[in-house]
């Protein structure tokens, strides 16, 4: 009899526990914005896109052309083509230089559509990249990583096998990184940074081909991807530490502190803090081709093969739009994004309203997840607090031990 009593105790107090503990419910439903703040038709396939710093200018490159625009999406000006494709674009912080690569050359205008510049190689140019401050450009082609100032100048150049894929510049313009594929026959890759002299910083090899690269804004902080690793490197050319991933790497992000780190793949987004550790992750449906990260890291944007998607800094969806992406772009302060799918340029604001100066009154999210993991954190959703019915039902179970506590004693 007393083993039964006992057993019906621990039942009732298993029963209070469980009511207790937090649920891992679904996330909180976000805002499915209905239309971007304005949109417009520039091309035929994969637009791309970059924001000056505060979002006032935006800039879109694609079959048509190349575009900028300010912040109500007037257009400024246009530059056409015969068809053939930008195949990136970039700004200055004020907006006042923009850069972008068209077949063998790099052209540099000024905000008012002036074309300062014509850098001409002698192999296709894939991608350029523009400094913060607007005073350097760095270009990639088949194995060439250039370096030029807004006079026309050569900086730097470094010449090595393979193609280049991706680049980035430190906001003062003195450094420049490249992610490199080294060809079918190694299957291997690089990442590779130069000062403005050209000369070799890094040479850090990769496990696979390399597809992104992204840089800190002093160059202390390199960061690359090949297809199926994250790599977080020293200038030094040591390994600060690195992730694996067996869906592949897209796109990859840095704060300019580097501080925090974005990265796109197929079935995930991640964000990553500066010593390897996952903060949180996303499951996605397909690839995550793009991502973008604000100057504070309080906002993540990722676009996708269905979806755009903002996200606040501890992983909460903020607000999504229901249309397949190839590229986006943050301002610094987080307030506003462009975004390019195969047709179109948009315009979203963090709120996700359809204007661009009415900021609702929402309470602030701050601050990462705690994290003490190198690799494995909770992903959202996170776990919610307690609902009212899980106290209440708490209460009752407590009343209903004391009870038969007190009947228990009294026999």
């Amino acid at each position: 009899m007393a083993l039964k009593k006992n057993i019906h105790f621990l039942s009732i107090v298993l029963l209070i526990l469980t009511a207790l503990i937090p649920v891992n419910g679904a996330a909180v439903d976000s805002t499915n914005v209905s239309s971007p703040i304005w949109s417009n038709t520039v091309g035929h396939y994969e637009v791309l896109v970059a924001c000056s710093d505060n979002g006032s200018y935006i800039v879109a490159g694609s079959d048509t052309g190349n575009q900028l625009y300010d912040s109500s999406g007037k257009m400024i000006w246009a530059y056409q083509t015969n068809g053939t494709s930008f195949t990136s674009v970039s700004i200055s912080g004020d907006g006042g230089i923009i850069s972008g690569t068209h077949e063998r050359s790099v052209l540099v205008f000024n905000r008012s559509g002036k074309l300062l510049q014509t850098f001409n190689s002698s192999s296709s140019v894939v991608r350029s990249a523009v400094s913060r401050n607007g005073e350097t450009i760095v270009s990639s082609g088949d194995g060439e990583l250039t370096m030029f100032d807004l006079k026309g100048n050569l900086l730097g150049k470094k010449v090595q096998p393979g193609a280049i894929w991706d680049v980035a510049i430190s906001d003062d313009g003195r450094y420049g990184a490249a992610s490199v594929d080294l060809g079918w026959q190694t299957r291997k890759g690089k990442i590779v940074v130069i000062d403005r002299n050209g000369s070799s910083v890094l040479d850090y090899p990769t496990l696979s081909q390399g597809v992104g690269v992204g840089i800190s804004s002093d160059g202390s902080s390199i960061v690359g991807i090949d297809d199926y690793n994250l790599y977080s490197v020293f200038p030094n050319g040591t390994l600060r530490w690195s992730f694996p991933s067996s869906p592949p790497f897209r796109d990859v992000a840095i704060t300019p502190d580097g501080k925090y780190i974005v990265a796109g793949s197929q079935y995930y987004l991640r964000v990553f803090n500066e010593t390897g550790s996952l903060l949180w992750q996303n499951q996605e449906a397909g690839y995550v081709y793009s991502v973008a990260i604000s100057e504070n890291g309080d906002y993540i944007i990722a676009g996708s093969s269905d979806k755009v998607r903002l996200f606040d800094k501890s992983g909460n969806l903020l607000w999504h739009y229901d249309q397949g992406v190839s590229h986006v772009a943050a301002s610094k302060n987080g307030n506003y994004f462009a975004v390019g799918t195969n047709k179109e340029i948009m315009y979203f604001n963090k709120w996700g309203n359809s204007t661009v100066i009415d900021e609702p009154n929402l309470p602030v999210k701050s601050g990462y997840p705690n994290s003490s993991s190198s690799v494995a954190m909770p992903s959202t959703p996170k776990p919610a607090p307690l609902s009212y019915m899980g106290v209440i039902g708490a209460l009752f179970c407590i009343s209903v031990v004391a009870s038969f506590s007190k009947k228990t004693k009294n026999k």
